[in-house]
């Protein structure tokens, strides 16, 4: 459980993914804000189908498991469904959750991602 009431992923190892659905309403440029909290790593956040956009995410140190901060990743992303997925270079933070906003010409967002209940598709790269 995270300290602000949500759940979040812990005890990451490198080389461990996490798959998640995103609805991009239209074509365009979006920020990808990820809610970190620890003591700093790296991670990789892709985008699968019209997108096909991988970027690399430097985590800083917040001095705590649960002191909260929020990295924000641009992204442009095609529009439609797609799988968005964290790849775990290492370990050293909690990941609480993902939103996707912004948007394209039309000024759509996609809509907030979080990790789901388990089952979550849990592997090793």
């Amino acid at each position: 459980n995270s300290s602000e009431g949500a759940q979040d992923i812990g005890w990451i190892a490198p080389g461990e993914w996490v798959n998640y659905t995103v609805d991009v309403a239209s074509a365009g440029s979006y920020t990808a804000q990820i809610r970190v909290s620890g003591y700093g790593g790296s991670l990789h956040i892709g985008f699968n189908t019209s997108s096909n956009v991988w970027s690399s995410v430097s985590i800083p140190s917040t001095g705590g498991w649960q002191n909260w901060t929020t990295v924000s990743v641009p992204v442009t992303l095609g529009a439609g469904v797609q799988q968005m997925t964290l790849l775990f270079d290492t370990g050293g933070y909690n990941v609480e959750y993902v939103n996707v906003v912004g948007g394209g010409s039309s000024g759509a967002s996609a809509p907030p991602v979080a990790p789901p209940p388990p089952p979550v598709a849990v592997g090793t790269a």
